[in-house]
């Protein structure tokens, strides 16, 4: 349970972070057509929630690197299978 609340938390901190990054970088949804916004939307909420997944599949195995130094893709495979069989 803590590992999922700590995605959440990553989650929460890296979307208001992004989201000053992408009015800047201009990486936002403009309204028009059949779009329900009216304001122009920034569009990093799934990166925000990619970075956190995989932060908390490393927080769950240690991020078990091997010789070449890159992480086990094995690893990260039974870290999500672990995260998806959590009790909450």
């Amino acid at each position: 349970m803590h590992i999922f609340i700590i995605s959440m938390l990553v989650c929460a901190i890296l979307i208001l972070l992004l989201r000053s990054v992408a009015h800047r970088m201009d990486i936002l949804d403009r309204p028009g057509g059949r779009k329900q916004h009216k304001h122009p939307t920034p569009t990093v909420g799934g990166l925000a929630m990619f970075i956190s997944v995989f932060a908390a599949l490393f927080m769950i195995d240690g991020a078990k690197l091997n010789a070449t130094g890159f992480v086990r893709p094995f690893n990260l495979v039974e870290g999500l299978q672990k995260m998806l069989k959590a009790e909450f």
